[in-house]
């Protein structure tokens, strides 16, 4: 077999011909990144046409509105995701105090945010960045400024009924479930809606129960047209879904309890440990059987109960 070459590695010779490399990861260098030209038509169009979608859903959703409803309060939710991770504890004070948008809810470990209008003053003030965002970047007009926090925007929209409905309304089962937004600075004005929202349910004869600690309310036997209407009117509400997987019938002492299509026949059984990951998981469901009961599972909040992937805007 003929020789082969093989590297090498004379320590002494080498080591001192090591030259510095410069890696393309990490933070980029202050001044050089000034230096780097920055292209933002994509990021331009998109919030064009996401400006003009929200124009014309805000338009719908107070078409849809029943104004014979005693409802104090009509607020408007924008579902914002970001370029990266939203730093809750250095910048949600400054799209309260300068676009007044009031955080609710964060998603996707923080990339996605729900934030509440709470001053539609201040929220003119983010309408008119993006305008000028648009204009200076699409048209060329150096003259207008723009709040440089709108770089860290990728896309922003209105929260709809079609987004908080979960489930086709010609399929609703025998409960449907409100989850609750959280306005930290407006609890007063959350109350006072969620009060409205009670007295509407109690004099059309809805049986409910309302969970403070969960922020949940459980409807029995709704109508599809009582939910579409709660879901277009009442501006409190995140999500509803529906058991339509469940099974309710009489107890032995006649009340209504409420059975799932399967149950779980192996848990005493040494199993796998799943760990539900920024969410937390609810005892109120099949699985119950197999919860490990133990609140050290977290990192914080109560692992026991399913916050559905939401981080509250103020809890750092």
């Amino acid at each position: 077999m003929a020789n082969k070459s093989h590297l090498k590695f004379l320590s002494e010779k080498q080591l001192s011909e090591v030259k510095d490399f410069k890696y393309n990861y990490g933070p980029i260098d202050k001044e050089e990144e000034d230096n780097i030209p920055k292209n933002y038509n994509i990021l331009a169009s998109s919030f064009r046409t996401d400006l003009n979608n929200l124009n014309s859903d805000i338009k719908k959703k107070y078409r849809e509105k029943d104004t014979t409803l005693d409802i104090p309060y009509d607020i408007d939710y924008i579902k914002i995701t970001f370029q990266g991770i939203f730093a809750i504890k250095d910048t949600w004070e400054k799209y309260y105090n300068d676009f007044g948008l009031e955080a609710a809810a964060f998603y996707d470990f923080a990339k996605k945010g729900l934030f509440a209008v709470a001053d539609r003053g201040k929220f003119q003030t983010f309408i008119t960045n993006i305008h000028n965002f648009i204009e200076y970047e699409l048209e060329g007009n150096h003259n207008v400024k723009y709040s440089n926090y709108l770089k860290y925007i990728s896309s922003f929209e209105l929260l709809r009924s079609n987004d908080i409905l979960k489930f086709d309304l010609e399929n609703v089962g025998s409960f449907v479930y409100l989850s609750i937004i959280d306005l930290p600075l407006d609890e007063e004005v959350k109350q006072q809606i969620i009060q409205s929202l009670i007295s509407y349910m109690v004099d059309n004869d809805i049986y409910y129960r309302y969970d403070a600690e969960n922020e949940r309310i459980e409807l029995q036997n709704p109508t599809s047209e009582q939910i579409q209407k709660i879901v277009q009117n009442f501006d409190i509400i995140e999500s509803a879904t529906c058991s339509a997987f469940t099974t309710v019938r009489p107890s032995e002492f006649n009340t209504v309890e409420r059975q799932f299509g399967f149950t779980i026949q192996n848990a005493g059984e040494d199993l796998p440990i799943v760990g539900i990951i920024d969410t937390g998981i609810s005892q109120q469901t099949a699985l119950a059987p197999l919860i490990i009961n133990d609140t050290t599972f977290t990192l914080a909040g109560n692992p026991l109960i399913d916050q559905a992937g939401r981080r509250s805007g103020l809890h750092f």
